[in-house]
């Protein structure tokens, strides 16, 4: 099942898990997605949809991002399976059809094209400039991960995917990041492993260390939400645990590649979502604003709707 909503100009939806889903359109969907008569989406609200076919199931740790070369969310995850670990198909919702289409299949092993099945707590994201998904993983509970730590890239157009061998890498577990479009590198900041912020830079195929000025997160933060703001060429961070799993966060960082600076961002009028952890949260650059949905803290599962303003510096439950 799928959850929609639209604001405005805006196509959003989540799948919910124990770590909920967000992917967002940003006025890039489709036409069809945004006016299609089999999927009224009023503005404003979160609408129930049914998709067709076979769906897909989840786990608790899949990253789902808006991929707009092939105009689809991708996630890693499960398809034909009900299992509490491997991640073993590239899957993608099909705005056009309103359904999941399975892009590659991989299996417990590594093939050609993708990693091993693990549970995805490494880095994810959509790389705009080459229309690849870029991912850091892969860890498992159950199935340890044949390749631990390996960069991967899955060319959607191509249809192909590639262990990148990269000659350097970062020893991190459910880290935030995000791809910055306008400098061409991916941004990773946390995960247990303490590992500050790395930058990976697709060009010369090399993640670095990065040893940044200003005020950076906790550095044990993990599952916080990131997103790129294209505005501003700035990546966002938002709360997270640490990894005792002790504490939530409620705190909005904001890194800028030029400057190599880490800044706080405190909301003018002192409101700000509760504290958590696995959230939804994106960037919509019609509206210039960010938008959170749910997570989870020490009270359980959270459902609400959050919407920050860069501009007016300022947070609004919506």
């Amino acid at each position: 099942m799928l959850l929609v909503k639209k604001f405005g100009l805006l196509g959003a939806f989540h799948t919910a898990f124990l770590c909920l889903l967000w992917a967002i359109a940003a006025g890039a969907l489709p036409a069809s997605a945004q006016t299609s008569p089999g999927i009224p989406v009023p503005v404003g609200t979160w609408t129930n949809v049914l998709t067709q076919g076979l769906p897909v199931s989840t786990n608790d740790w899949e990253q789902l991002v808006y991929a707009h070369s092939i105009q689809q969310s991708v996630m890693l995850s499960q398809y034909h399976q009900v299992n509490s670990e491997p991640n073993e198909s590239i899957i993608g919702y099909n705005f056009d059809t309103n359904s999941w289409d399975v892009l590659d299949m991989g299996g417990l092993f590594h093939t050609e094209n993708m990693p091993e099945g693990g549970e995805s707590q490494g880095y994810f994201d959509y790389n705009a400039n080459d229309a690849t998904i870029d991912y850091h993983c892969c860890t498992s509970g159950s199935n340890q991960a044949e390749n631990v730590n390996h960069t991967w890239w899955y060319d959607l157009l191509g249809q192909a995917g590639r262990d990148k061998q990269t000659p350097n890498e970062p020893t991190s577990l459910q880290p935030g990041g995000a791809f910055d479009v306008t400098d061409d590198v991916s941004v990773m900041y946390g995960g247990d492993s303490y590992v500050g912020t790395w930058t990976y830079d697709p060009v010369g195929n090399a993640w670095s260390p990065i040893n940044t000025f200003g005020l950076a997160p906790d550095p044990s933060v993990i599952l916080p939400g990131a997103a790129y703001d294209s505005t501003t060429d700035q990546v966002f961070i938002y709360g997270g645990k640490n990894s005792a799993g002790t504490t939530f966060y409620s705190s909005l960082y904001a890194y800028s590649v030029p400057t190599n600076t880490w800044t706080p961002i405190s909301p003018s009028n002192g409101a700000a979502p509760p504290a958590r952890c696995c959230m939804n949260f994106a960037y919509d650059p019609n509206d210039n604003i960010f938008l959170l949905y749910g997570g989870k803290n020490a009270s359980g599962v959270l459902g609400d709707t959050w919407a920050f303003n860069p501009v007016t510096n300022t947070w609004t439950q919506l």
